[in-house]
């Protein structure tokens, strides 16, 4: 995280970046050379870090800005998910010795649902809570794969959704409402991405989902 990085350690670093050479701390040899490539990352914007806050230097922000990538968040890179789950349950099964594992088709499409409000660190949590539930098991299920509810990570476009008691109101209490909410949330999803001039990137965006989540609820057979 450059971004976190004090104000008086960036003059030393943009030093070290311009002439390849550190002085180590006790080390009465003077200066060395070094050799290396540098990499780093930030969720800050540097450039308002730089004009508006005062605490990034613009001198160490164009010496290292050289090649600059966008990484988006995991609920935008929902197919990345399989592989990453797998190599991190991997990790997770060598790091504690228990024996290698494998994701089923139902937990990998249950981690594809969720939106990864916490990334990569949220998913190896997961992960490492799913290997040990299922540390004494060969595969790992649906079931050791524990997600917030969706009480507590809400949707918005479930949030819109109309309440039990005004649809009883008017259509009386066997009114089928699970079916109700499903046709309400896709025809706010084709309303959404009609508004967004049929971007479906930007219209799952907009309703803070994932394409993913987007193409599901499309594909709803709703009456």
């Amino acid at each position: 995280e450059i971004g976190e990085m004090p104000y008086d350690l960036q003059s030393k670093l943009l030093r070290v970046l311009q002439e390849k050479k550190v002085s180590r701390i006790g080390d009465n040899n003077g200066e060395q050379s070094v050799d290396f490539r540098f990499v780093s990352a930030t969720n800050r914007n540097l450039k308002e870090s730089i004009n508006e806050e005062g605490i990034f230097r613009e001198d160490l922000f164009f010496r290292i800005n050289v090649f600059e990538f966008h990484l988006p968040p995991l609920r935008e890179r929902i197919f990345d998910i399989d592989s990453l789950a797998r190599d991190l349950a991997a990790h997770v099964c060598r790091e504690q010795n228990y024996s290698s594992k494998t994701l089923s088709a139902e937990a990998l499409e249950k981690l594809r649902s969720y939106s990864w409000p916490g990334n990569i660190r949220e998913l190896k949590n997961v992960l490492e809570r799913a290997c040990v539930l299922a540390q004494n098991k060969q595969d790992i299920t649906s079931k050791e794969i524990l997600l917030p509810s969706d009480s507590e990570a809400p949707s918005p476009i479930a949030d819109s959704a109309p309440s039990l008691s005004v649809v009883e109101e008017f259509f009386g209490a066997h009114f089928d409402m699970n079916q109700a909410t499903k046709k309400f949330q896709k025809a706010y999803a084709m309303k959404v991405i009609t508004s967004c001039k049929g971007n479906k990137s930007q219209a799952a965006k907009d309703l803070k989902l994932s394409r993913e989540g987007l193409r599901k609820i499309l594909k709803r057979d709703v009456a």
